[in-house]
């Protein structure tokens, strides 16, 4: 199992959701299960269109009049692609009393996965702490036991699920300046700031944080920079990259990768001297 952790409202839904429409884009039919406690299917479905369309998803929610005539063709045009491909399918929090069951979750991915005949190649659980609690379970126990039987079920199949979870309230804790008392950011994010940190970690192959620098700020810059950090790999290395956030369409793009200031230095002596052979990453330069 991965594990995508973030801060209530921090992305970790919109991440998801585009990692699951390219997947489905690319595998194809019967590809991807999303088990969503959180959203419905209509919200979601708004989300993953308006990031592939460029289209604030509130529009196309609440059919807005700021739609283009050229807009609407193309959400018309994608409803009936998803429709006619079947490569991604929906549990939402509508389907009853059993929505936010993990027994009934997990009978549901293991039904996907058997009528695609074996296409289902990703499931995803959005989230994992917002699946019903027995009354008598403590919190950190009940985390320990969906933990492990998602990671079983994950075993059982040969896919991987995709965890979301949530952070700690110090993990989600904002930096305030000491004398104006404002916001100014959030630190990273580490291992320890993921809710139920003990099981999750233990039996995750990776956790991964979205880490943004402006979250809990008066006033957000609507395409803004953030951080996807990767705190656990048990198959690779551990790394943070850039990528940039947009907060209306709620899609996440590439950035460019922050230069050290030996490297903006060195940047900015090549700028000035263009027929220098000076290698801007070369550190011994």
């Amino acid at each position: 199992i991965t594990v995508l952790a973030a801060p209530s409202g921090g992305g970790k839904t919109s991440l998801a959701l585009q990692a699951a429409a390219k997947t489905a884009d690319i595998l194809g039919q019967h590809s991807v299960a999303i088990a969503s406690l959180e959203m419905s299917a209509n919200t979601l479905a708004s989300i993953m269109a308006g990031t592939l369309l460029g289209i604030p998803s509130k529009w196309i929610r609440e059919k807005s009049s700021a739609l283009s005539d050229k807009d609407r063709a193309d959400i018309a045009d994608l409803e009936r692609k998803w429709t006619s491909d079947q490569a991604l399918f929906i549990r939402d929090n509508t389907v009853g009393p059993t929505a936010r069951g993990l027994d009934a979750i997990l009978a549901w991915i293991r039904f996907r996965h058997m009528v695609s005949n074996g296409k289902l190649q990703l499931a995803i659980i959005d989230h994992i702490h917002l699946v019903q609690r027995p009354p008598k379970s403590s919190a950190i126990d009940w985390i320990e036991h969906c933990s492990g039987m998602i990671k079983a079920c994950a075993a059982e199949l040969n896919i991987p699920i995709l965890v979301l979870a949530q952070m700690t309230k110090d993990g989600a804790r904002a930096m305030k300046d000491n004398k104006s008392g404002k916001v100014t950011g959030t630190p990273e994010p580490v291992l320890q700031d993921l809710r139920g940190a003990a099981a999750l970690g233990n039996d995750a192959a990776q956790v991964v944080f979205v880490h943004d620098e402006q979250a809990g700020r008066d006033s957000q810059d609507p395409s803004r920079r953030v951080r996807i950090l990767v705190r656990k790999n048990r198959y690779g290395r551990c790394a943070g990259y850039d990528a940039i956030f947009h907060a209306k369409q709620q899609r996440f793009a590439p950035a460019e990768p922050r230069m050290t200031p030996e490297q903006t230095n060195r940047a900015e002596r090549l700028r000035q001297e263009p027929n220098s052979k000076e290698d801007l990453f070369n550190e011994n330069a």
